[in-house]
């Protein structure tokens, strides 16, 4: 079973200055937790509508429980692409992102729209939705869950911003199964509901980074140090190299055409 998240927040600015500070969000004091973003693919299409694919590195820690059952070699670090359609003329932001690396033992998918509040002016909506799920056990289910997910990721690699089309291809990779025995299933569950957790933590994060990146963008924000912008600089070089391999891999798999960046 898939844990389902839903949330819709207010904030107050206009969703011009959100769809600016979106992209000045990363470094901020709230989201320590992701370390990189790189484009790996980036184009304005003849009606103006901006489209991006971006690779995040986050950190990746596993809870007390998980780590005794886990290898202690697996990777504290995960991968995640991020997709967005930037659509000027009705102005929404869409952004749907999911992890590339450790979906056996879980996969996070998330949806997000940016828009223009329709109750009050000069503010914006944001709707977010989340899905969480883990193959941990319940191998018959999950092992055919996993084999059309994974199909899904290196396809959609290669082919950018294949939202509906993703989450139509994993429906059906899960509609129609029968029901299991589920009196072994607790550890999955017990993955679920710390994913759920995590993720929760995560977006009110994100949000506070985002308000962060807004007072930035107002005026409002703190002024930063030259010794901790230095030093932010040196930690980010670090990190960046946690990302350079699962990068070079992403940006081989992308359309090999010119690409218009902006």
């Amino acid at each position: 079973m898939v844990k389902y998240f839903f949330s819709q927040t207010d904030i107050k600015s206009s969703w011009e200055h959100v769809f600016s500070a979106f992209w000045q969000r990363y470094p901020n004091p709230f989201s320590k937790h992701v370390l990189t973003e790189d484009v790996v693919f980036r184009e304005v299409t003849p009606d103006n509508t901006l489209i991006s694919r971006r690779l995040l590195t986050k950190t990746n820690h596993l809870p007390r429980w998980a780590e005794k059952i886990f290898p202690s070699n697996l990777s504290r670090s995960v991968f995640v692409i991020e997709d967005s359609i930037v659509d000027p003329k009705n102005k929404t932001l869409t952004t749907f992102s999911w992890n590339i690396n450790h979906t056996r033992l879980m996969v996070v998918e998330e949806r997000c729209v940016y828009s223009m509040s329709q109750e009050k002016q000069a503010w914006s909506l944001a709707k977010r939705e989340a899905w969480i799920s883990s193959g941990v056990f319940g191998f018959s289910r999950a092992i055919q869950v996993l084999l059309c997910y994974h199909t899904s990721v290196v396809r959609t690699i290669a082919s950018p911003l294949l939202f509906h089309s993703k989450r139509r291809s994993l429906d059906r990779c899960t509609t129609g199964m029968g029901r299991e025995n589920t009196s072994h299933i607790r550890p999955t569950h017990q993955l679920k509901e710390f994913g759920l957790a995590r993720f929760k933590s995560n977006q009110t994060k994100a949000m506070r980074g985002l308000d962060y990146a807004l007072s930035i963008l107002h005026g409002d924000g703190p002024s930063r140090p030259l010794k901790a912008s230095a030093k932010d600089a040196a930690e980010k070089a670090k990190e960046t190299k946690l990302a350079a391999s699962a990068k070079n891999l992403a940006s081989a798999a992308s359309p090999q055409k010119s690409n218009q960046f902006v």
